[in-house]
C-alpha cells in the first residue's frame, strides 16, 4: 500500500505566502441596476472597518470593493479568504490537541496520585 507523505504546514507559513483577508470577513454579492440590465458586483466585508477608503485613506470602511468576478481585486481576495481560511483551520485543529494533550495530562496526574495514595494506605 503506498504511503501518504504529508507536508507539514505552519499558520505563519501560510501567512508569509502572502496577503490574509482580515478575520471575520467574506465576499459579498449585490446587484446593481445599470441603463439597460442589472449586474453582479462583489465586495469585501469585514466586521470591523478596516479597509481604508478609497477618497480618504485616513477614513476606513467595512467593505472593500472588488468588482466583477474574475477582476483581479475578485480574484486576490478569494485567494486571501482561502489563506485565512486555512490558518484558521490550523489554529482550531493545533487548540484540538492541545487541549487533547492537557486532558491527557491531568489524567495521568489524577492515575499516578490514585496509585500513590493506594500505596500509601496499603503501608
Amino acid at each position: 500500500m503506498p504511503t501518504a507523505h504529508l507536508r507539514c504546514v505552519c499558520p505563519e507559513q501560510i501567512a508569509e505566502s502572502g496577503p490574509l483577508a482580515p478575520a471575520d470577513s467574506w465576499i459579498l454579492r449585490y446587484q446593481v441596476k445599470g441603463k439597460s440590465d442589472i449586474y453582479w458586483y462583489y465586495k469585501l466585508q469585514c466586521k470591523e472597518a478596516v479597509f481604508p477608503e478609497q477618497g480618504d485613506p485616513k477614513k476606513f470602511s467595512k467593505y472593500k470593493h472588488l468588482g466583477k468576478p474574475g477582476s483581479a481585486a475578485y480574484n486576490e481576495a478569494v485567494i486571501c479568504l482561502a489563506r485565512r481560511a486555512k490558518i484558521d483551520a490550523l489554529e482550531r485543529m493545533i487548540n484540538t490537541i492541545k487541549q487533547g494533550w492537557l486532558d491527557l495530562y491531568e489524567e495521568k496526574e489524577k492515575n499516578e496520585n490514585r496509585k500513590y495514595s493506594r500505596n500509601k494506605t496499603a503501608n
